[in-house]
């Protein structure tokens, strides 16, 4: 028996060897493309891994780390441009990309007056809100001081000023590239630069553009989103101002620790002086009533007057409640409102009772009664809201 055994054509071979050469080249396009997505992935979580250290770091000690300079792993005083302080971050070794290199990192440092400071690496005493303060001349808003800062507050405030400061070119910021030069700046609260696999424009170490040449004296960075080249592999993300603002909850930070119990404090302060005067304005109408100048309308004014006194002490009530509770700007306001109003009613019926003959020895007790409330219960209650308002606005750690 015969059988028919004939091998591959000759046109057979060459279909299978081109199937199989344009298959290696798919894998050896396909396989390096992979690793690069592996890669830029394990980058971009590392990158993300700093990011939140950092802003963990800002939430805790109320500012962002200086830079490490000398590849200790620990910030050095002030610098504004090194490598991330991973150690001073509380990492136990370097935070480097996937080739193993490490990430460039810059911060703002923008000295100025407490109101425009924005050096971000520093704790300092920038937020200082004006509070209403009673003395013997009357009532006047002060800027508070706080003995020690309060960390969260402090670096609100250098945020505030690093929005609201024009640009400025000495202190870090980002570049864009366009055709012709002249491309948009922006000063920027930090900065992470990930060198990627090297050095592609064979200037300046790993890092490419403007990454490279970045210092003290030229704290310039690539935008983020300048795009990938042959000459250009760096990855830069930045941090904004307003972004850290936001991530640090800044806004209701700043209107109730900041507001809150200052506002009380100044509405407390201002009905002092409110009933003071109006102390001196009784006074002033036991002499008219001694004078008997008029006799009309006792009955009625010695009830109103008997009534706006028992009355006052509602409010103080309230006011105290605020005080332990932790006061809002609305209950201040109410409480302002009621205590104003009480006020204004007993000055009424003071004028109207001053001017009673018959009742003069009436006013002499309400003025004695007055004083009691004035010293015994406002002023306490005052000196609470202050003391508050002071331990309000610094906060102590146990690892000081």
């Amino acid at each position: 028996m015969r059988r028919d055994s004939r091998g591959f054509t000759f046109i057979e071979m060459s279909f299978t060897l081109a199937v199989l050469g344009m298959i290696a080249i798919l894998l050896a396009q396909l396989v390096p493309a992979l690793r690069e997505v592996k890669v830029s992935a394990e980058t971009a979580r590392n990158l993300d891994r700093v990011e939140r250290s950092l802003s963990a770091f800002a939430a805790i000690h109320g500012r962002l780390p200086c830079a490490d300079t000398d590849d200790d792993g620990f910030e050095n005083s002030c610098a504004a441009i090194g490598t991330v302080p991973y150690a001073t971050l509380g990492a136990s070794r370097p935070l480097v990309n996937a080739a193993g290199f490490p990430f460039r990192y810059a911060v703002h440092q923008r000295a100025g007056t407490l109101g425009a400071d924005a050096r971000l690496a520093m704790l300092l005493e920038r937020y200082r809100p004006d509070i209403g303060r009673a003395s013997a001349a009357g009532v006047a808003l002060q800027p508070v001081s706080f003995t020690q800062s309060n960390r969260r507050l402090d670096f609100c405030q250098a945020l505030r000023a690093g929005m609201r400061l024009p640009l400025s070119t000495s202190h870090l910021y980002i570049e864009t590239r366009a055709s012709g030069g002249g491309g948009e700046r922006r000063n920027v609260a930090y900065a992470l630069v990930d060198p990627g696999r090297g050095d592609r424009d064979l200037r300046n170490g790993l890092f490419d553009g403007y990454n490279g040449n970045a210092s003290t004296a030229q704290p310039r960075f690539e935008a983020p989103d300048r795009e990938q080249s042959l000459v250009y592999d760096d990855r830069v993300i930045v941090a904004q101002f307003d972004q850290l603002w936001d991530r640090l909850g800044c806004s209701a930070n700043m209107a109730t620790a900041g507001r809150a119990h200052p506002n009380l404090e100044t509405m407390l302060a201002l009905v002092i002086q409110t009933m003071e005067d109006y102390g001196d304005q009784l006074d002033i109408n036991v002499d008219i009533a001694f004078a008997d100048n008029f006799a009309a309308g006792a009955g009625v004014a010695s009830a109103v007057s008997g009534l706006a006194a028992t009355a006052a002490g509602i409010p103080i009530g309230i006011a105290s409640a605020i005080n332990k509770a932790g006061a809002t700007s609305g209950s201040a306001v109410s409480t302002g409102i009621a205590i104003g109003l009480l006020v204004a009613q007993n000055v009424v019926a003071g004028i109207n009772l001053g001017k009673t003959v018959d009742n003069s020895n009436r006013v002499k007790a309400l003025r004695g009664d007055f004083n009691t409330l004035v010293s015994g219960r406002l002023r306490p209650l005052y000196l609470s809201v202050q003391d508050n308002v002071q331990r309000g606005g610094r906060t102590v750690y146990s690892d000081e």
